[in-house]
């Protein structure tokens, strides 16, 4: 025993030599109960508090009240002789974190037996400690769907939720949406990825996996670009090693059709043949007639058409033309209580209401026109005028259902825009772009059907905002500045002051106007003493607008030719002509020195030829 014995003593002097004697720790497990699921592997964390280096203490984890030991951990390393037989070959000691005083143990192929109390105990030379905590094994759950029919508008996404009960993490269960009494597979998880090689072709790049809360149980299935066939019964399916189940739930696909479209089929004795049309229902829209009361009528036929899955739909009806009210067609879908509808007055009567208010155009932008008919009534059939001028100059016109442009006016050309979006409730809006300065005027918005016509009149003000103004300075002399103040790019002729620092107007300014293009360019002008130090302003603004550009020029910065004193001046002359005087005098004794040279070479040269 002794060869076995002397190493242990060894070891364990080591541990002493190692460890501090008086160092305390507190052991800290999971805070609330683990949920295992029976089949698959769970991890048991347990850390020191604070941080020690557990790398040669003793780390036991026991189980129920008869404290059964599942792993035990001594000498730096696993020490399973007495580990109980239960849990042999099933658990993993993890001990990546050990020297900071962090482990885990992971149980494999959890057991309904493996529920119950746990303990992970630490223990080194001078303390030990230990916490509890609770496992719960779960044997089955239950999936959870929607409560109530989903339904999905045919085009758009939706999405299908399911979680299970209790939650747990399914990251590795089998997760599949079956639509239909063919159970055809809409998508499919596994093995913690998607698995989408049986998927039915037509759910191909329409599906998307969310499973940002899978961790606890709760996944979603979104649909994209819903179809009509996508209608039905949906299971979503849940598998884990142990158990399965799956929750049943209804998809209702609905498609908002077509504004309805009323027209007059046809005029007998003292009755009318109203048909009403409209397209891209699903599933089959329920029709109706009803009076100006609201109120049923009675008497009308339907006719379905399926096309690409969406139906079309004509009603008609037969009236008295003696009524003189409003008649509605009204189509709805059963899914969903959003209904369309038309309304049509035979008595012909209706009245067009434009703006109330003129309309103010910038130059260069664009405007909106828009006209209605009161009562409401589908005007798609009705022949639609914009008028502009004293010449009724043609600005857009609107004729069996199309745009009519043959004689349009040529200054309109290329730049009317016709809104129809709400024709069938008569409302409809004329945008002009690229305003000019001469599409002011009146504009008459002219409304015609087979038995009744009637227009609205209003006014468009056309507004050109110019350039910022400018000003510059000129000598007026006698200590004076002429100011000039230019803008250009205006419409109307606008309205130009000048004002001082008090914002009070001056007096005696001109001011000239030139027009290009129809646009107004400004040249203002005034007058003004050097004996005033303060700002002048140029104000440039239009009658129809409370904006105003304005700039400003401050006279105290100014300098006046005519302030230049009169001694300076003299000053100048005197020096001027001193250097001037200066410049002829060096001159004239260079000329003369030149001129005594020039003598005595003569003298010279005389001399040597006499000798």
């Amino acid at each position: 025993m002794k060869p076995l014995f002397l190493p242990d003593l060894i070891f364990i002097f080591l541990v002493l030599l190692l460890w501090p004697l008086s160092e305390e720790f507190t052991v800290i497990g999971p805070q609330q109960p683990i949920v295992a699921f029976v089949g698959t592997e769970v991890t048991l964390p347990c850390h020191l508090h604070p941080q020690l280096d557990a790398t040669y203490m003793e780390v036991v984890w026991f189980h129920g009240q008869h404290s059964n030991v599942v792993h035990r951990y001594k000498y730096a390393q696993d020490y399973l002789k007495y580990q109980h037989p239960d849990y042999r070959g099933r658990t993993e000691f993890l001990r990546e974190n050990i020297s900071h005083g962090s482990v885990a143990l992971r149980l494999h192929q959890i057991r309904p037996s493996d529920e119950g109390k746990y303990r992970c105990f630490f223990e080194s030379p001078s303390h030990y400690n230990e916490a509890e905590f609770q496992l719960k094994v779960i044997g089955e759950f239950t999936v959870i769907g929607p409560q109530q029919p989903i339904v999905a508008l045919v085009g758009t996404e939706v999405t299908l939720p399911c979680y299970l009960h209790p939650q747990w993490d399914a990251t590795y269960m089998e997760v599949i949406w079956f639509h239909g009494q063919n159970s055809s597979l809409v998508h499919h998880y596994k093995n913690a990825q998607e698995f989408l090689k049986y998927q039915h072709l037509d759910y191909r790049g329409r599906t998307e996996f969310l499973r940002e809360n899978i961790y606890h149980g709760s996944v979603a299935l979104r649909l994209h670009q819903i179809r009509p066939s996508d209608e039905g019964k949906y299971r979503c399916f849940f598998e884990s090693p142990s158990h399965y189940h799956e929750a049943e739930f209804q998809v209702n696909v609905t498609g908002i059709g077509s504004a309805p479209h009323i027209y007059i089929d046809g005029v007998g004795y003292k009755r009318l043949h109203l048909v009403c049309t409209s397209t891209g229902w699903y599933p089959e829209p329920e029709v109706q007639w009803k009076n100006h009361k609201e109120e049923p009528l009675s008497g009308g036929s339907v006719t379905m058409k399926k096309v690409n899955g969406l139906f079309s739909v004509e009603t008609s009806i037969t009236v008295s033309a003696n009524s003189k009210e409003n008649v509605s067609c009204v189509i709805g879908s059963p899914h969903q209580s959003q209904k369309k509808e038309a309304h049509i007055a035979w008595s012909g009567k209706f009245t067009v209401i434009g703006p109330h208010e003129p309309i103010i155009a910038l130059v260069g932008r664009e405007v909106t026109l828009p006209c209605y008919l009161h009562p409401k009534l589908d005007a798609q059939n009705m022949e639609v005028v914009w008028f502009h001028g004293q010449n009724s100059s043609l600005v857009y016109h609107y004729k069996h259902a199309w745009d009519y442009l043959k004689y349009q006016h040529q200054d309109y050309q290329g730049r009317t825009e016709f809104l129809q979006e709400n024709i069938t409730s008569g409302n409809v809006s004329l945008r002009i772009h690229h305003i000019r300065p001469s599409d002011e005027g009146k504009y008459r918005c002219f409304f015609e059907s087979s038995s009744y016509y009637h227009e609205a009149e209003f006014q468009v003000y056309v507004a050109g905002i110019g350039s910022a103004p400018h000003i510059y300075k000129e000598s007026a002399g006698n200590k004076r500045l002429y100011l000039v103040c230019t803008s250009t790019g205006w419409y109307p002729e606008p309205e130009v002051q000048w004002k001082n620092h008090q914002e009070e107007p001056l007096s005696g300014g001109s001011v000239t106007m030139k027009k290009v293009n129809g646009l107004f360019s400004v040249e203002m002008s005034i007058i003004v003493s050097a004996n005033s130090k303060e700002n002048v302003s140029c104000v440039i603004g239009i009658l129809h607008f409370s904006q105003k550009m304005e700039a400003s020029f401050n006279l105290a910065d100014a300098s006046f030719p005519d302030d230049i004193h009169w001694m300076e001046i003299w000053i100048g002359t005197i020096v001027f002509s001193s250097i001037v005087f200066l410049v002829i005098i060096i001159i004239i004794i260079f000329k003369c020195q030149k001129r005594k040279k020039d003598k005595g070479k003569d003298v010279h040269m005389a001399a040597r030829l006499h000798h």
